[in-house]
């Protein structure tokens, strides 16, 4: 799914560009028809004829560049729910099989998914008691076993 909304996003671009290039090229036309009433090549009726051709086919092409760029713009919101959705359910997937009671067995599992959903981890000493998820650390820390405090960082993919 997400290839082809990939390429309809770039091909939309693509069309932007076509239709920015064909903007410039009526601006250059319109300045052309400037100067040939100015060298009175046209009189002001066909002067003023191709003035208004000129300029409502520029109203036509601004038209569709903006109606592409939101096109564009609603492509990249729904790719981001999309990619939203999918993590949200490998989460949800994480929770249920962690907090189950044969979690033991579903270690691997748990491990990929949390390798889909999380980049990197960075953690350092601290000087301060830390939350602890683990009831096993909460156990230990609560006991006094456990001494150094820590700081985790998760950054997500």
């Amino acid at each position: 799914m997400e290839s082809t909304e990939t390429v309809s996003k770039s091909s939309l671009a693509q069309q932007v560009e076509e239709m920015k290039k064909t903007l410039e090229k009526l601006n250059a036309k319109l300045k052309r028809i400037r100067s040939a009433y100015l060298d009175e090549v046209f009189s002001k009726e066909e002067y003023l004829t191709e003035k208004s051709n000129t300029e409502s086919e520029l109203k036509r092409i601004s038209n569709t560049i903006d109606n592409l760029l939101k096109d564009i713009e609603s492509t990249d919101k729904v790719s981001i729910t999309s990619q939203y959705e999918a993590l949200i359910e490998k989460i949800d997937q994480f929770y249920y099989l962690y907090n189950t009671e044969a979690s033991p067995h579903h270690i691997a599992e748990c491990n990929r998914l949390l390798k889909l959903i999380i980049n990197k981890v960075l953690y350092a000493k601290g000087d301060a008691e830390s939350i602890i998820i683990s009831p096993v650390e909460r156990y230990k820390a609560s006991q006094g076993i456990i001494k150094d405090y820590f700081v985790v960082f998760i950054e997500p993919k």
